[in-house]
């Protein structure tokens, strides 16, 4: 378990079918991202599309701005944190405790590890998206810390 702890930066999100076939990046070619898991159990995950446009109100951090603007907001960022769990050789339990999408609270996000030489491979459990069963791979790289 100690393998997991600390700070992750993201190198690549894509969607694909369970053979492999990437059918898109739901962030962007190069989205970043931030992955904590702590020793007592929680972990925080942030993920963007880089570049993202700005709020053209003074006020965006309390959550002023054009209906566009919110829901470019929405589309292009990811965050969620709570308890996280290992069971077996390859499976790693989120248990959302806060989410951007309040629907999402108290989930169990089921994920699939491996580790591969200083990267943390992610799998989702394959997501019905339009006609396609798709998996998101996220490949995680550990943070030298300072």
């Amino acid at each position: 378990m100690d393998r997991f702890f600390g700070v992750w930066k993201l190198q690549s999100f894509l969607m694909s079918t369970k053979s492999g076939l990437v059918k898109f990046s739901p962030l962007g070619k190069n989205p970043v991202g931030t992955l904590i898991y702590t020793e007592n159990g929680y972990m925080s995950v942030h993920l963007s599309k880089r570049n993202r446009k700005r709020f053209s109100s003074q006020y965006a951090m309390v959550g002023i701005g054009k209906k566009d603007e919110v829901n470019d907001t929405i589309r292009n960022y990811v965050a969620y944190c709570g308890l996280f769990s290992l069971e077996g050789d390859n499976t790693i339990h989120h248990k959302i405790d806060s989410h951007i999408i309040p629907n999402e609270l108290g989930k169990d996000y089921v994920r699939y590890y491996k580790f591969e030489n200083d990267r943390l491979i992610l799998d989702t459990a394959p997501m019905k998206i339009g006609v396609f069963s798709l998996v998101g791979s996220l490949v995680w790289k550990k943070h030298d810390e300072a």
